[in-house]
This record gives structure tokens, sequence and C-alpha cells, in this order.
């Protein structure tokens, strides 16, 4: 999968998610706390910017790296239709470089498909992010109540602390010998201590309400991260070049307290 279909794939998700039918009882932002908490869960779909190492050299394409983010974060109400917010998450980012592997087929329920060499950089991140963000419903529906959902586009930064780095790649193994059919792919990982400690990343998020109740509201995130500086600490690292940027899509489901 590319790119360009995981952005297809979330986006998919993203709108399809936000079909599911409203609790009659709705959110009023004067009447609801000024500070309020939320947890979330999700996953990120992150890439580099730059063409590192040797494998696009020796016919690997570039793809993006899923992983998961999971946290919690404190909301600040400044008026009834702003909110300023801070989070601790831990995040899983990357990148990936794969190539097809013609000796080998994946065979499941759906059918047969191919397998592919896979050469992965995980980069986990402890990140605190810090957002401000704005209910623009209020500005394209002229008849918008309080007692709407609301639908906040947020911008902010997000200072990451790298909390671990790795590399790993895939291989095959099969049971006939005949060196086609279907095979297990199992994994080596190795330490990559080349990471920068600290990254600072711009975030560009939207949030719609889901699901209302009592205790609190589902709400799904979408967002976009660019990071400013360069991933790794080296431009050369064994004769290739590792100087790149990171960007990342994430959505994430969370659920807020009242």
């Amino acid at each position: 999968m590319n790119f360009k279909n995981l952005l297809l794939l979330l986006l998919g998700f993203f709108f399809t998610i936000n079909c599911v039918s409203q609790d009659k009882e709705n959110t009023n932002l004067k009447e609801s706390k000024k500070y309020t908490i939320s947890i979330k869960l999700g996953a990120t779909g992150s890439f580099f910017n730059t063409e590192v190492s040797h494998f696009p050299k020796n016919g690997f394409d570039s793809s993006f790296r899923l992983g998961a983010v999971f946290g919690g974060q404190f909301n600040y109400f400044l008026k009834e239709n702003s909110i300023i917010s801070g989070g601790l998450q831990v995040n899983s980012r990357g990148g990936q470089y794969r190539t097809k592997n013609n000796n080998v087929i994946v065979i499941s329920d759906q059918g047969t498909d191919n397998a592919y060499n896979r050469k992965v950089f995980i980069l986990n991140y402890f990140e605190i992010p810090v957002t401000i963000g704005y209910n623009v419903i209020k500005i394209f529906d002229k008849n918008y109540t309080k007692q709407k959902p609301p639908i906040f586009v947020s911008f902010g930064v997000i200072p990451a602390f790298n909390i671990g780095s790795t590399f790993k790649q895939n291989s095959f193994s099969t049971s006939s010998g005949l060196g086609f059919g279907n095979a297990n792919e199992n994994f080596d990982s190795v330490t990559f201590d080349y990471a920068n400690s600290f990254l600072l990343s711009g975030q560009l998020s939207v949030n719609f309400v889901i699901q209302q109740f009592k205790l609190g509201d589902f709400f799904n995130e979408l967002s976009f991260s660019q990071s400013f500086g360069d991933v790794y600490s080296e431009d050369v690292i064994n004769s290739d070049n590792y100087k790149t940027k990171m960007s990342a899509i994430s959505l994430s489901i969370s659920f807020r307290f009242k």
C-alpha cells in the first residue's frame, strides 16, 4: 500500500465514522466545564521526505510506516468556541522501503497477494503536543447554535523526545523448500542509535464529535504533522545519506470527559 492509498483509507474511515448517529443530548460549550481532559488512541502513517540509506539505489521503493499513538490531553476553553490543548503521548513514527519478492506469494482468505522485502526505520517518541483551535462550524453555519456538536480546527507544535530508534528487516521461511509458495514472514530488529534526541514538528488537525454521552464525548481527529528539523543526527552513516525530515498523518479516536 502506497501513501496515496493510505491517505484515501484514512479519509474514508474518518468520514465514515462521522456518520455515526448523534446522541440526543448535545454538547453545550457555554455550559460545559472550562477545563476538561481526554484520552486518545489512534494510528500514525509516517514517511521520510528524502530518500535515505542505500536501499533506493538497490531497487527499493519509498513507502510509509504505520504505527500507533496513544496518550492523554488537557483542554482549556478560552471562549465558548476557542480551545487550547496540551497533551502527553507516545507516538511511533518512521519510514519504510520495500521491493516485491517474486519468489513468495501470500495466501489468505481473500486470495493471493504479493510479498515484499521490507526495510523499516522505527522512531518512537514521547511527545508534548500544544495546540489552539477554533470551532469553524460557527463560520460556515449561519444557523449554528451552541447545542450543535462543534468542529474544531487546530494548529500548534509537537515537541518530541526520542525514546527508541530501531531498524528491522524481514525474511521469509517456507516448509516446502520449493522457493515458491505461502511463507511465514519473520523480522530481525537491531538498535539504530542515530536519531536526534529532540524533534520539533508543526501540526494541523481537525476533529469532529461522533457520539455524546452525559459523561463525555467521543470524537475523532485527523491531523498532519511536519518536522522542522532532521530526524537523524548524522548526515552520513556508513557512506549513506540519512539527512531527512519526516511527515505524518494520524487518525485517532478520543474520549473527552465533561
